[in-house]
């Protein structure tokens, strides 16, 4: 009987690193619970912790690292992952964000409310921040000298404390900015008065957040500001939460040397029909890489990354056309089994192209995310798998293209990227900030599937219901944690296109540069024709042509 009962009850521990075995894998972390109580065999149980490592925000291939390979924030979403393992009714949460900073107490508490209202969870939440348990509670017990002292709803006891150890916890949290005296706050007045029976002295340093969380969770509109594209400019080479640095990008542009072409750039001069007049505009032609498009360079830095024993167990993953690709000329030239799941609309040229590598391809699914899971079921099984996007690895190669473009224009004053799930533009932004710290880095994203610009402006990521767009190399119903960080910090707008925007700049570029781009390789220049973008009189734009027209040349 307690044995199933321990299967409906699960817990969060205070310490995120503490509550984790050093010794252990992720996977293997993730997975306890289901060993423990003989819950699925061992390819379904991999399965499963890929599943629930993806819904707390990391990537399953976080599963083959160690817990001291991440930060404290990942850690506690490590921690959720377990406690979830088991589909339980209830998890007690032991002080849960207390070790976290704030920006990831955040973080973490948004992403249990979400969980609670995805699963019907009950959460017995304990902590000392009158904040947190603001957010997060709808009855609250107080206890004092090891007793229940008081219990009523969260609106009745924040309104109208009786016990006067809750009314001296509430007298102790400042109000900033705030310039009334003491004697006109009612509970404040109660705890002076009983203080003496207490025999306690009144809390001082009580942390005041309730108000940072609720903004925080309502998004930008609600702080009263103008919805903007990032949240302050905050370096992250060497952040807390944040694991790939400017070196990790030198060091896989070394790894890749030999797999991946040295892309030209072209200026956009002698057009019939100029576009950002009075700037000065180039193009990087990652449509010219050696697989067509930039990730070339992610999936070659993820291979060439792997233990040779990872890598003979055959490769594995999903794409809407150009990661597979990557991934099948990386599988070729490792000379081991490679299976790509691709979404049913998928283009009829990048399939063949992904066959002519000798990959296996499996068409399925309406979206990249349901190609995904087939992808992580198969990799249950043995095969490594190389996400398109939410991959250290993946994402410093793919940086290695702002490497490049800061060598060919040194002076250059805006970047301009396309943007799916995120990979790219993490890299790109990342090393651009930090070589080029007054760098303009702007993204590009279609109203159809505007998962990123949407998780900017909520200050949190989000899913969406559905994509819309007819373009499935852009279509991500979400980021993940790891694409949403680096953004946030480094990218300083995200901007909207139709896609027939980027069907008319296809036609564009084929028409006065004589580049045959796919739509989200013209992306960017869409921004640009239809005035999105704006750049100032004098500017050094780039604008990244990632992928070229799978047909040879857009209709």
């Amino acid at each position: 009987r307690m044995r199933e009962l321990r299967q409906q009850m699960q817990i969060i521990f205070q310490d995120p690193f503490g509550s984790l075995d050093p010794r252990m894998t992720v996977g293997r972390i993730v997975a306890e619970p289901l060993v423990v109580h003989g819950v699925g065999d061992r390819a379904e149980r991999t399965l499963r912790v890929g599943q629930l490592l993806e819904r707390v925000g990391l990537a399953p291939a976080h599963a083959a690292r160690h817990p001291h390979e991440f930060s404290g924030g990942q850690r506690q979403r490590i921690g959720i992952a377990r406690a979830l393992a088991l589909d339980p009714r209830l998890i007690v949460c032991d002080e849960p964000v207390s070790a976290l900073d704030v920006s990831i107490q955040a973080q973490v508490l948004n992403l249990m409310l979400d969980l609670q209202r995805e699963r019907g969870l009950g959460y017995v939440f304990i902590s000392h921040n009158l904040a947190v348990v603001r957010y997060m509670a709808n009855r609250i017990a107080v206890m004092y000298l090891g007793r229940i002292v008081e219990e009523a709803s969260r609106d009745e006891l924040f309104a109208d404390p009786r016990h006067p150890y809750k009314c001296a916890l509430l007298s102790a949290v400042p109000e900033p900015g705030s310039a009334r005296a003491p004697a006109h706050r009612p509970h404040r007045r109660r705890a002076e008065r009983d203080r003496p029976a207490l025999g306690l002295p009144l809390p001082h340093a009580l942390p005041a957040r309730d108000r940072e969380l609720r903004a925080d969770r309502a998004g930008p509109r609600a702080r009263g500001r103008k919805p903007q594209g990032r949240l302050p400019p905050r370096h992250v080479t060497g952040d807390d939460d944040i694991m790939i640095t400017l070196d990790d990008i030198r060091a896989a542009r070394a790894r890749i040397a030999g797999g991946v072409r040295v892309t030209p750039m072209l200026q956009a001069t002698l057009a019939r029909e100029p576009i950002a007049p009075g700037a000065e505009l180039w193009f990087k032609l990652e449509c010219l890489q050696v697989t067509g498009s930039f990730k070339a360079r992610g999936a070659m830095s993820k291979l060439r990354a792997l233990p040779e024993e990872a890598v003979r167990r055959g490769l594995v993953t999903a794409s809407g056309g150009n990661h597979g690709i990557a991934v099948a000329y990386a599988g070729m030239l490792a000379k081991v089994p490679t299976t790509i799941f691709v979404p049913v609309g998928v283009s009829p040229a990048k399939a063949r192209k992904i066959e002519s590598y000798g990959a296996n391809l499996v068409v399925g699914g309406a979206s990249w995310f349901e190609a995904n899971k087939d992808a992580l079921a198969l990799a249950a099984t043995g095969p490594t798998y190389i996400h398109a996007f939410a991959d250290e690895q993946v994402i410093a190669g793919q940086g290695t293209t702002t490497l490049e473009l800061v060598e060919q224009m040194p002076e250059i004053d805006m970047l301009v990227v396309a943007i799916g799930g995120g990979g790219l533009i993490a890299g790109m932004s990342l090393a651009a900030k930090a070589l080029r710290p007054g760098i303009r880095v702007v993204g590009v994203q279609p109203t159809g599937a505007a998962s990123m610009h949407d998780s900017l402006r909520a200050g949190r990521m989000v899913e969406l219901d559905r994509v819309t767009t007819r373009v499935p190399t852009l279509a991500a119903r979400r980021t993940e944690e790891v694409n949403f960080e680096i953004v946030r910090r480094n990218v300083d707008d995200i901007v909207l296109i139709e896609d027939d925007d980027m069907d008319a700049a296809s036609r564009w570029l084929w028409r006065e540069m004589n580049v045959a781009a796919d739509p989200s390789g013209a992306a960017t220049v869409a921004a640009l024709m239809t005035g999105r973008i704006r750049p100032p009189a004098g500017a050094r734009i780039c604008a990244l042509v990632c992928g070229a027209g799978a047909e040879g040349t857009p209709g």
